[in-house]
Order: structure tokens, then C-alpha cells, then sequence
């Protein structure tokens, strides 16, 4: 758990070992995670079979080993995250409380120090909340005299532009987690960077479900208000362009807020005229996302 926690870290110290962001070694948090979960499985059918077969059935159900039924199930819950694509909220939601209630649930199990446990329980709840500490004080001091312009688009997209932060700190291509109080108080989302200048920091999204939908709905209903913004980030990183003589960027559909943000981040940071080739390849399901393109690229 220790180490599928510490892949999971938001803002993990492997990114200054490694040329990697917290979403790229996410794979390793998730791998980690199905193995924990198949250990998980394995003690449980084992000293199930143990006690069925020495008759002690009712060992099942004294108190410490139903605190460790019940974290098996809060186990079972984080496999949840394999559908985090349909339905990002209830995956949120479900992530963290069936984490917590592992951590609580898992020390009761097994409450004995001198056998470490609690310890290394309390080693891996450290972990989650420094994590969260530095996002939510990074959160609060954005929050700060930050608001976000919203912008509706043609083919049920959303413009966003935010007065914080500045042009060096968050550079095109990286992403960030939004949080906007009025559309959802108690969740951010992560979007890629399309633009950071002078103007703001700029979000592009499609509308879809959640809180995608809810920003959507509030730029249709009240098209250029403003409202309370913060952000969390930048994460993420780019590979060096710099030695290749040609680059083709494809997209599909909103996927080109990244592409975009990709060449706007080039050539900002290009201080001198730039020899390379560049191939654009951008699919959309209607024409009426072309006009996106306008905004994308402003």
C-alpha cells in the first residue's frame, strides 16, 4: 500500500529523479494497486480455507478480523478507478473514502505496534495528507484575487480564461487541476494548458458530463461572467523538441487543447527563428469545431 500510495503522490519526489510527471507514473500507482488488491484476495481465500477446514468459522467474525473483511471491501472499492472515464465524480468520491476507510480499517485489523503495522499505517497516511496539504495551500493562495472569464464555443465547448498565474509558472502543454466554487464546491479537474500570457492563464473544454457539463451549462447561461477560479499545478512535462528536424502533432477532438498548448510552449520559448517542420493533424466530428481553432490559437 506504502508504495502504491507514493506512486499516486501529486506531487511525488520521483519527478526529480526521473523526466516523468505524477499522470505519466500513474500506471505504476495503478499496477501496484491491482497486485495489492490480488494479495488482498489470496490471504483472504487462504485463512478463509484455514479456518473452514480446523472448524473455527467463528474466528471469522471476532472483531479485529471483520475490521479486516471490512478493509478487504474498502479494497475492492479503489478497483472503481477502472471506470474513473465514465463517471470521474462517483470515482473521486469512491477513491477517497475507500482509501481512508483501507488505512483505518487495515490498523484495527491487526492493532498491535510491535508488529508495525499501525506504523506503516500511519507512514502511509502521512504520505496522502502532505500531498494534500501542499495542494490545497497551493489552492488557497491562488484563489486569491483569481477569477476565470467564461467563454461558450461552438460544438459545446468551454473557454476559460484565468487572471492567475503568471506566464512563468504554468507554461503551455502542462496541465492543471481546476477548482471553481460556484459550478462544484468540493471537486477540481484536471485540464491541459493551452495558452499562458499576458491575458491569463486559458483552459479549453469540452462539455460532457459532471463538472465538464456544469462549466458548460454556467458559460452558456452567462456567457463572459466571471467567477471565483483557482489552480493547482502546473505538472507535467514535455519532451525536448529541440533535435528533431520535423513534428507531427495529431488530435482528436478537444485532445487538441494539448497539441496546441504543445506549439504554443515551443514557440514562446523559442528565442530564435525556428527551422523545424511541423505537421498538424486535427480529426472533428462537425465543422462547427473548426471555430474552436480561433480560440485555441488566439
Amino acid at each position: 500500500m506504502a508504495l502504491c500510495v507514493f506512486f499516486g503522490l501529486k506531487n511525488t519526489p520521483l519527478t526529480l529523479a526521473v523526466a516523468a510527471s505524477h499522470a505519466q507514473l500513474n500506471i505504476l500507482h495503478r499496477i501496484v494497486g491491482y497486485t495489492a488488491v490480488f494479495l488482498v484476495l489470496l490471504h483472504a481465500i487462504f485463512y478463509t480455507i484455514h479456518f473452514g477446514r480446523q472448524g473455527r468459522w467463528a474466528t471469522l467474525i471476532e472483531e479485529e478480523n471483520l475490521d479486516g473483511i471490512g478493509a478487504g471491501v474498502a479494497m475492492l472499492v479503489l478497483l472503481m478507478g477502472i471506470l474513473r472515464h465514465r463517471g470521474y465524480e462517483i470515482f473521486y468520491i469512491s477513491h477517497i473514502a475507500g482509501f481512508m476507510a483501507a488505512v483505518v480499517l487495515t490498523s484495527l485489523h491487526r492493532p498491535i505496534w510491535a508488529k508495525k503495522l499501525p506504523v506503516a499505517m500511519l507512514f502511509i497516511a502521512g504520505l496522502w495528507v502532505s500531498d494534500r496539504i501542499i495542494r490545497a495551500t497551493r489552492m488557497a493562495c491562488n484563489l486569491i484575487n483569481n477569477e476565470a472569464t467564461f467563454c461558450p464555443l461552438p460544438g459545446g465547448g468551454t473557454r476559460l480564461l484565468l487572471k492567475k498565474p503568471g506566464a512563468e509558472v504554468a507554461p503551455p502543454g502542462s496541465h492543471c487541476f481546476l477548482w471553481i466554487p460556484r459550478v462544484h464546491l468540493y471537486e477540481n479537474h484536471p485540464f491541459t494548458i493551452v495558452g499562458n500570457g499576458p491575458s491569463g492563464l486559458e483552459l479549453v473544454m469540452k462539455s460532457r458530463q459532471g463538472f465538464t457539463k456544469g462549466v458548460g451549462n454556467f458559460a452558456t447561461r452567462y456567457p463572459r461572467r466571471t467567477a471565483w477560479a483557482s489552480v493547482d499545478g502546473p505538472y507535467g512535462s514535455c519532451p525536448n523538441t529541440d533535435n528533431y528536424d520535423k513534428l507531427i502533432l495529431i488530435a482528436g477532438g478537444s485532445g487538441a487543447s494539448f497539441t496546441f498548448g504543445l506549439m504554443n510552449r515551443i514557440l514562446s520559448q523559442s528565442e530564435r527563428p525556428i527551422r523545424q517542420s511541423f505537421d498538424f493533424v486535427w480529426a472533428v466530428k462537425r465543422t462547427a469545431q473548426v471555430i474552436l481553432c480561433a480560440s485555441l490559437t488566439m
